[in-house]
């Protein structure tokens, strides 16, 4: 037996299970890890030689299922099942794997990534490293955050809500719980959970006071606010992004007892944004950052504000291009309005932040 049938002989398993808990079905993943296998094989020359041979097959491996994954999408995540006569350990093994998947199912690709490298191929955090190409300062911070995430003891709420909504601009996009608002805030300052798409220039003159215990995500397009400086770079979902490091400080616009911490992730190459703001604590915002996911298969509907324009307002004739550019449509509905210029946009439906299918039409109401 030659050194490479020996190598696959010993890691097949091993292989076709991560491909498993990545997200593919049995027959996808020994598809992808004979794949996965045929290309180390047409460059095992440098593969044998590598420093390190299971973190090389495993970046193989990745690419490959982020490849597979761009082709087409996956509407559903693949679950174990229970067999026809499961009873005593067998019924055990099929409600832990059954408690597997709908942990990792409630993952961000690169983060389901992590713990897949991590917890069941038992890669070093260095291995890692090389596997996705990040600093391994980087996975340790990742595999940080995903400690409370990924918990299956009854005792631990499960960080991400069951009911869970998405809002975005473009492609990129974040999971918050159902019963938090939009633009709930006064002054621009929060007073319940919220996500904020279309409240970024709210005035805050007025000052008002957070209260302890609310959290908020603003979404945003271009580039982030002023004082942003990226102290991280990682991926989501094979997007490169950036990230400020979390801080926190008691402001007027703060209770005594209770400071705000924040943090923001940027993606350049989606120009947009996500800036996290809790008055709970630092590991709420990390919380809800870690949320945050590309969706190839839907499109959320820019904020009008996006493009700018005159004091009065934007103009449909710059915003169009712009839903076009994410796979919308823009369909404009003229209204009667003495106080702005022809073209001006009075509104959008669906409201900005609403993930659409792409190919789906944004009705633009404008001023004739």
């Amino acid at each position: 037996m030659d050194e490479f049938t020996e190598y696959v002989t010993a890691r097949w398993p091993t292989l076709v299970r991560s491909a498993v808990l990545l997200g593919c079905t049995p027959s996808e993943a020994e598809d992808l890890v004979q794949s996965t296998l045929e290309r180390c094989l047409l460059k095992w020359n440098r593969v044998r030689v590598a420093d390190d041979r299971d973190a090389y097959v495993h970046r193989v491996l990745i690419n490959c299922f982020r490849s597979s994954r761009r082709r087409r999408w996956h509407g559903e995540l693949p679950s174990a099942s229970l067999p026809e006569s499961a009873a005593g350990d067998q019924l055990t093994r099929v409600d832990d794997a059954d408690a597997v998947m709908r942990a990792l199912g409630r993952l961000p690709g690169d983060q389901r990534t992590a713990v897949v490298l991590r917890y069941y191929a038992h890669l070093s955090e260095q291995q890692m490293a090389s596997v996705l190409g990040v600093a391994a300062g980087t996975v340790k911070s990742r595999l940080a955050l995903l400690v409370p995430r990924t918990s299956t003891t009854p005792a631990a709420p499960a960080p991400v809500p069951v009911s869970t909504r998405l809002v975005g601009l473009g492609h990129a996009a974040i999971a918050v719980p159902v019963d938090w608002g939009t633009d709930k805030t006064h002054c621009g300052t929060p007073q319940m959970d919220t996500v904020l798409v279309d409240n970024l220039g709210a005035s805050r003159l007025c000052l008002a006071v957070r209260p302890a215990g609310v959290e908020s995500v603003a979404v945003g397009a271009g580039s982030p606010r002023q004082g942003f400086h990226a102290d991280e770079t990682f991926e989501i979902d094979g997007v490169g992004a950036e990230r400020q490091s979390t801080t926190c400080q008691v402001s007027n616009r703060s209770t005594p007892e209770s400071a705000v911490c924040t943090s923001t992730v940027f993606l350049p190459s989606l120009k947009v944004w996500f800036m996290a703001d809790s008055s709970t604590d630092k590991a709420e915002v990390d919380r809800v950052l870690s949320r945050i996911q590309i969706v190839a298969h839907r499109s959320g509907v820019l904020s009008p504000w996006t493009v700018g324009g005159p004091p009065t307002g934007p103009l449909v004739t710059s915003y169009a291009p712009l839903l076009a550019e994410v796979g919308l449509k823009a369909q404009a509905k003229r209204v009667k309005s003495p106080s702005y210029p022809s073209g001006t946009i009075l509104g959008v439906s669906p409201a900005s932040g609403t993930m659409l299918p792409l190919g789906a039409t944004v009705t633009v109401t404008v001023a004739r």
